[in-house]
């Protein structure tokens, strides 16, 4: 009773250098396919608290660069007069275990608790407008 036990990650940034390899369709379509490096910087927090009960707490939050890869897929449509749309899927995995053995604040009773965090392989969707000149 009274325990509560909070964990959370969150990526901050991510960049990407990746080549894009495709075709065109007609004179206006380009399909093409993605990968490359992927980086991101993740931020990671934990807090196992007794209170009520207890005043123990055990704190950790901490953030690390990670890097791993990204690939997809896409299509741009050229528009005209220098503009196009397109729409791309990207998948990208940063991915490895981290984890954290803390101790009590205040150091009552004295043993530790261990978090392991995992990281998330997220799919993203995105679109956009561009001109070139």
């Amino acid at each position: 009773a009274g325990n509560n036990i909070t964990v959370h990650t969150r990526t901050d940034a991510l960049s990407t250098v990746r080549p894009r390899v495709g075709f065109v369709l007609g004179s206006r379509f380009l399909v093409y396919g993605t990968g490359g490096l992927a980086i991101a910087h993740v931020g990671y927090t934990a807090s196992t608290d007794f209170r009520p009960v207890g005043t123990t707490q055990y704190n950790s939050a901490f953030t690390k660069t990670q890097k791993g890869w990204a690939g997809g897929g896409g299509a741009e449509f050229a528009i005209g007069a220098g503009w196009s749309v397109r729409g791309e899927y990207l998948k990208y995995d940063v991915g490895s275990v981290q984890t954290a053995t803390v101790n009590a604040i205040p150091l009552l009773p004295p043993f530790q608790v261990n978090y392991v965090w995992t990281t998330d392989s997220p799919n993203l969707f995105r679109f956009g407008v561009n001109y070139k000149f």
